[in-house]
């Protein structure tokens, strides 16, 4: 005979808890000027700390720590698109939302989503909001910023990273460049690795380069 013990860990999580009252959102013209941004700050381990804002006039990615390819990158965008974008905040309840969901925890992350549209903001703060009644909409809305910017090239590594640092003008011939490659094998993303290497990252360890004052 064997004897297994297996743990199994739950959340319990209230309801969704919807405004009481609706905030008109601004209006959406087809020339408005829009700006989406989404940050993910640490939690106690190893939680990617990024910046990402979408606007009519771009998409920049702003890696502090934990990612793939840390600074800042920007990319063109279609501006029609980030209107396409903004319509799922203007269709939905996020205007009337509260300004802040926070669970009474002090190990997670906090995910701070925003928009911008002819100078009108609205900001959420979610720290476990889930648990304290956040709508779900919040996290859809988060992740519909990530995916339409595809932030996981430069967090993980995933597939386009390389062509989008390629846009960029990247210089693959230094230091920095062979810490993204490393990063990138351990996040086993296998084919940027690849491109990495037929983009002429060096295998020769280069040194690292001397660190600015104050940093």
């Amino acid at each position: 005979p064997v004897t297994a013990e297996i743990k199994e860990s739950l959340t319990i999580q209230t309801d969704e808890s919807m405004p009481s009252f609706r905030v008109p959102p601004p209006v959406l013209r087809p020339d408005s000027k829009v700006t989406i941004t989404l940050r993910r700050t640490l939690c106690f381990g190893t939680c990617p700390e990024y910046t990402v804002t979408i606007g009519t006039d771009g998409i920049v990615f702003e890696g502090q720590r934990y990612v793939v390819a840390p600074g800042k990158h920007s990319e063109a965008i279609d501006p029609n698109e980030v209107r396409k974008l903004a319509q799922k905040y203007v269709a939905s309840v996020f205007y009337s939302m509260n300004n802040q969901y926070a669970e009474a925890m002090m190990d997670i992350p906090t995910y701070t989503v925003s928009i911008e549209i002819d100078g009108t903001k609205k900001q959420v703060q979610d720290y476990g909001g889930r648990a304290v009644g956040m709508p779900v909409m919040i996290t859809d809305l988060e992740e519909d910023a990530d995916v339409f910017a595809r932030t996981d090239r430069w967090v993980e590594g995933s597939d386009g990273l390389v062509s989008a640092l390629r846009g960029e003008g990247y210089d693959f011939q230094t230091y920095d460049a062979q810490i993204m490659l490393k990063r990138a094998a351990e996040n086993s993303q296998t084919a940027t690795v690849r491109e990495f290497l037929e983009a002429g990252v060096p295998l020769q360890p280069l040194p690292a380069p001397p660190k600015q004052p104050g940093r």
